[in-house]
């Protein structure tokens, strides 16, 4: 098993926001994580993420306990996120924004930096043609020395997830992709996250309200609901459960 989440909880204060939250997923695997507002989503990826720790429970992956690490520290194990709002650096261009995530891997000391060594134009000159090849695996090697932040919202997107992707993860975190983008760009970035899994055989979780692209790509999908997973299955079985259907609609009072 590549992630294992076992019983974590986490409260802030007196407020337990994620509840004995249980979810699993193998190598490869592309999965969806859905539920109504406020339902723990982003709660639950910045706990696997790093940025919380969690107050109870553990959560493997690749079988170590990454619970208690830090955020860049989980990065270098193999989970890389992106954000519902997007994290580009604005005024850097496409390629340096891509080039920031490869460096967390620098093959390089300060000194080698300060002094500009061999050694340092070296593994500069390997990122870069790295990342070239990168951009290039996504038709965005046209747009390489533009300024990522003047780019129209749905390239920005699909920047931030190639960025991601430069850093090798096993499993990659994409908190509601499709957010803002029309339908147009929501089919292209089906068809990105699809290309993403199969070219580099990693596993992909995701968060997302857009019902048709959860539905579209995602093997098996996990329903949560206030902290707590209520549902989980292939997308067939989530569309037409009757506690998914209550979280998301309500139920009609009928005591009146």
């Amino acid at each position: 098993m590549l992630l294992e989440v076992k019983n974590v909880s986490i409260q802030f204060g007196g407020l337990k926001v994620i509840e004995g939250l249980n979810v699993s997923m193998k190598p490869g695997e592309l999965v969806g994580l859905i539920g109504p507002n406020g339902a723990g989503k982003t709660t639950a990826f910045n706990l696997i993420s790093g940025i919380y720790k969690p107050t109870a429970g553990e959560i493997l992956f690749g079988g170590e306990n990454v619970g208690q690490l830090k955020a860049y520290q989980v990065a270098r194990k193999g989970i890389i996120r992106t954000f519902q709002n997007i994290r580009l650096f604005p005024t850097m261009s496409v390629l340096d924004n891509i080039l920031v995530t490869m460096h967390m891997g620098c093959r390089y000391s300060m000194a080698h930096a300060f002094l500009k060594s061999p050694r340092f134009f070296a593994v500069e000159k390997d990122f870069r043609k790295d990342a070239m090849a990168l951009l290039e695996i996504f038709n965005l090697q046209g747009l390489y020395n533009h300024e990522a932040g003047s780019l129209p919202y749905g390239l920005q997107r699909k920047i931030e997830i190639v960025r991601a992707l430069a850093g090798h993860p096993k499993l990659m975190l994409l908190d509601e992709p499709a957010a803002g983008m029309n339908h147009a760009e929501t089919e292209e970035l089906m068809g990105l996250i699809q290309k993403i899994r199969a070219e580099f055989n990693m596993a992909v979780l995701l968060i997302e309200h857009d019902m048709k692209l959860v539905m579209g790509i995602c093997e098996r999908i996990i329903v949560l609901d206030h902290g707590q997973c209520i549902a989980e299955g292939k997308p067939e079985a989530i569309q037409n459960n009757p506690k998914v259907i209550e979280a998301y609609l309500g139920v009609e009072d009928t005591s009146a």
